[in-house]
């Protein structure tokens, strides 16, 4: 398959089935290699299709349309899950919360309308923290289970520490809404850098945080977990 016609091939796939049209609100791409904004160069697609209702043909047939993409970062909502039955926005998908609407905000419509982008118009941040310490808590309750496991592979190490920094300097307001989508990894690490003083042990393990093609050794993977446990208690408990 060629990376950028892997979208369009599953939109045109999706919207082949009669059933799924029907019941079709949105196709969205977002994902980093769309936006040249790769966080670990190997990113997924991230796609999110958002539909009307659910029914178990409906499941079936989604289940035949995308069985060809399991490497897909998929995720499936329906408009339940963005707004209850008084119209107040309830989205949470996943570890991502109503800040997420930011990044989906910015993604390619590959089918309907984008209907996040008149949601972020009316949030605030104080709207979205209370999603956003939890978000940061479980990027961290995953980072726990990563060094623990002490995987030969620390590349999702990586990714998930630099999410958690984002979220913190989000939070702390060191970064607006609009550069949720934007924010580089570079910048993430400098940013977390102005708030926390990192320790001397952790410091290399911080400088190639952002090295694709390095795995952290376990004497490096925990003083850096150390750091995030201690960023993320300023936050919550302090």
């Amino acid at each position: 398959m060629v990376i950028h016609t892997v979208p369009s091939e599953i939109c045109s796939r999706l919207v082949g089935d009669k059933l799924i049209e029907k019941n079709l609100e949105s196709v969205i791409w977002f994902g980093s290699i769309r936006n040249n904004q790769d966080v670990h160069k190997r990113s997924d697609y991230d796609i999110q299709i958002v539909l009307g209702k659910p029914s178990p043909e409906l499941t079936l047939r989604l289940n035949k349309t995308l069985v060809d993409y399991p490497g897909i970062d998929l995720s499936i909502m329906y408009m339940h899950d963005i707004y209850d039955k008084d119209g107040r926005v309830i989205f949470h998908d996943g570890t991502k919360g109503l800040f997420f609407m930011y990044v989906l905000a910015t993604g390619a419509i590959l089918y309907g309308e984008n209907i996040y982008t008149p949601i972020i118009e009316s949030l605030t941040l104080e709207d979205i923290k209370p999603s956003l310490v939890i978000t940061i808590r479980e990027y961290l309750s995953r980072l726990r289970v990563m060094a623990a496991r002490s995987p030969n592979d620390t590349l999702q190490f990586k990714k998930y520490s630099l999410k958690l920094f984002k979220d913190v300097l989000l939070y702390l307001e060191l970064a607006s809404l609009k550069d949720i989508a934007t924010m580089t990894n570079v910048e993430a690490r400098k940013g977390i850098m102005s708030f926390h003083r990192f320790s001397s042990t952790s410091k290399n393990a911080l400088k190639a945080i952002t090295d694709y093609e390095h795995n952290f050794s376990q004497a490096e993977l925990a003083p850096l977990l150390d750091d995030c446990e201690k960023i993320v208690q300023r936050i919550c408990n302090d």
